[in-house]
């Protein structure tokens, strides 16, 4: 009886073994997603019909450089540049991949019945997951018009509408390896956005990710 006894362990330990073994070997595996979508109508016209002839508008804007993750990006008089959190310490709810890029121009808009300011504002992050894999705890946000795939100076982009009035852009560096730009607040309603001048924003915008390379 003593040894029927101990034999039940020893086949929990075995069924334990064989589910964490199947669930290693199913995440090794090569992922494959869909971007094929039925609504790709809120995501706006991109920059890659513009992207490819440069402009030279955008020939004496300043450029970031980070050669920690390896890009750079252009900006126009009028914004700024806000890398806090690469900073030893960062400002506390911030990514330490995380940069910004704001518009100084603001505007009052109402929410909740109280005033506050409100500006044109570009998030750069990178990250190591591609955003069509929803598994897992770190998921993106599954937008419903899906991801539509586009190219800038010739770098593999995801597109999408982002869930917080956002616009969102993932350029590909390699397998798993993206940097993620957002740009917001934007609505693909121009009367809900507290700038009614939105378009000449998202021209700004769109004269910006023309400007986004990789470093060699």
């Amino acid at each position: 009886m003593k040894t029927e006894r101990g034999l039940a362990p020893v086949f929990i330990v075995l069924i334990l073994a064989a589910l964490v073994g199947g669930y290693l070997i199913y995440q090794n595996q090569p992922k494959t997603y869909s971007t094929t979508s039925t609504n790709h109508s809120t995501i706006p016209t991109s920059v890659a019909s513009t992207a490819a002839t440069g402009s030279a508008e955008t020939a004496n804007w300043k450029t970031y450089i980070n050669t920690k993750y390896g890009y750079s990006i252009k900006y126009p008089t009028g914004w700024i540049v806000d890398d806090q959190c690469m900073a030893k310490n960062p400002p506390m709810g911030c990514s330490q991949s995380q940069v910004y890029i704001n518009s100084l121009e603001k505007k009052k808009f109402n929410v909740g019945g109280q005033d506050i300011n409100i500006n044109y504002s570009i998030s750069i992050i990178k990250t190591d997951r591609d955003p069509r894999d929803t598994t897992g705890l770190m998921a993106y946000y599954n937008p419903p018009g899906g991801y539509k795939e586009d190219k800038i100076n010739n770098i593999d982009v995801l597109e999408s509408l982002g869930m917080n009035n956002t616009l969102e852009f993932f350029f590909k560096k390699g397998e798993n390896n993206y940097i993620f730009l957002s740009f917001g607040p934007y609505s693909k309603d121009s009367k809900k956005t507290p700038f009614p001048e939105q378009e000449r924003f998202y021209k700004t915008f769109n004269q910006i990710l023309s400007t986004f390379r990789f470093l060699p």
